[in-house]
């Protein structure tokens, strides 16, 4: 799998898996572009892994949300491949509306899919 990745995009690359995943591939010398939202994790991340690009994005932000993929897929014309980590993964039981608030399926459901729609438009 990772010999056909060359540059990914890590949203949520600063915290659990997305931190092991941001260090795991910037160590087989891919080019990384790592995205939270806070500002200081990613100039912490950068400064302790020389050549990790990174980006300011929250992706619970969906007024910003198509100016931030354009800017990374402008910068990055090679993005070859996108891994979200951001947010909390919920599970919830489609059996039972009570389980889930509308806000919850939106923030935790279709904001990676409108990433990954976005992503693969262009």
């Amino acid at each position: 799998m990772s010999s056909r990745i060359n540059t990914i995009l890590i949203i949520g690359a600063t915290a659990g898996i997305g931190e092991a995943f941001t260090r795991c591939f910037h160590a087989m010398g891919k080019k990384v572009i790592g995205t939270r939202c806070n500002q200081n994790k990613l100039n912490d991340a950068a400064s302790e892994l020389p050549g990790l690009e990174t980006r300011r994005f929250d992706i619970l932000d969906l007024a910003a949300l198509s100016t931030n993929i354009n800017g990374i897929l402008e910068g990055f014309p090679s993005l070859d491949t996108v891994l979200i980590t951001a947010e909390t993964q919920l599970c919830h039981n489609l059996f039972d509306p009570s389980s889930a608030t509308p806000e919850d399926i939106s923030a935790h459901a279709s904001h990676p899919a409108l990433v990954a729609t976005r992503s693969s438009a262009s």
